[in-house]
């Protein structure tokens, strides 16, 4: 049984040392900086992604622009005809069109690349939550699994994946096209911090709206507290330059779970670009419907 090769793209974000134990592939995505092109790699250091925020602070613009098919190609057409097969974890169709992208390069392959098995998930995630269906792939590799029981798997995983986060400006949302203008609003009114989720479908969803940081991140524990999996301990804290926030979520969400494996992440500049700084989350297994019920 073949060792399958996994890959995502710089939407995710994981740990490094996974990622050089791994393997792990990351397909480039490419950004706009006020007007000029930059590719982003998904292996920014701490050093670059502290300035992207920084950056961002100053009013510098940046936007984001989905994989094309042939980008698919050229990344996974190699790994294909050395006779591997891939598993490629994908940005939530949710909030990008980029697993469709995914799928047409794979039909392409098989024409060109006889016997090529190449599966896309759709991970319903975005940045920690790829990086928990990373970590499962990796395992389920481990154990022995092929690449089409791996991808079933995390399919199934994926929806198991839940996201509570807060962000400072709802606007940044709102202007990539994640979020409607009437949420947006909302939101961004009487220094309110908004909490959002990812929902049952991979999109974007306000459930509460609390005044100050402190606050927002007791309601964020109080959702965890409610949909997560007790069986589960492996987590994510993500934040975009956001420490105090961060380290303030980290502590009262050990506090209620102290058996979590909760590791504190950079938020990967590809969702920087749209959520903003000041952007703190708090990613692990659990139940969605649960989060959704939690709406305040």
């Amino acid at each position: 049984m073949s060792r399958f090769v996994i890959f995502t793209d710089a939407s995710a974000d994981l740990a490094q040392e996974t990622i050089e134990r791994e393997d792990i592939r990351f397909i480039p995505m490419n950004c706009t900086q006020s007007g000029q092109p930059v590719t982003l790699t998904g292996l920014e250091s701490e050093e670059e992604v502290r300035n992207f925020y920084v950056q961002m602070r100053g009013g510098v613009n940046f936007s984001t622009s989905q994989i094309t098919p042939k980008e698919y190609e050229h990344a996974f057409r190699p790994v294909l005809e050395a006779g591997q097969d891939i598993v490629y974890i994908a940005l939530s169709s949710g909030l990008t069109n980029t697993v469709d992208s995914a799928n047409l390069a794979r039909e392409k392959l098989a024409e060109k690349v006889p016997g090529a098995r190449l599966y896309v998930v759709d991970s319903l995630s975005a940045t920690a939550g790829m990086g928990l269906l990373l970590e499962k792939a990796a395992a389920l590799r481990a154990e022995g699994l092929d690449a089409a029981e791996a991808a079933a798997r995390l399919t199934e995983l994926a929806s198991r994946v839940c996201h509570v986060f807060l962000v400072s400006d709802l606007m940044h949302l709102k202007r990539g096209g994640r979020l409607s203008a009437a949420s947006a609003v909302m939101g961004s009114v009487l220094h309110i911090c908004p909490i959002l989720i990812i929902d049952g479908n991979g999109k974007l969803e306000v459930i509460g709206k609390k005044r100050g940081a402190k606050a927002a991140v007791r309601f964020m524990v109080s959702c965890f507290e409610q949909s997560r999996d007790p069986g589960e301990t492996a987590a994510y804290c993500a934040h975009s330059d956001a420490p105090a926030i961060v380290q303030s979520l980290q502590a009262e969400a050990l506090q209620a779970a102290p058996e979590l494996q909760l590791r504190i992440h950079s938020l990967c500049p590809v969702i920087g670009a749209h959520t903003g700084p000041d952007m703190a989350a708090i990613v692990f297994f659990g139940d969605r419907s649960r989060l959704e019920a939690a709406k305040d």
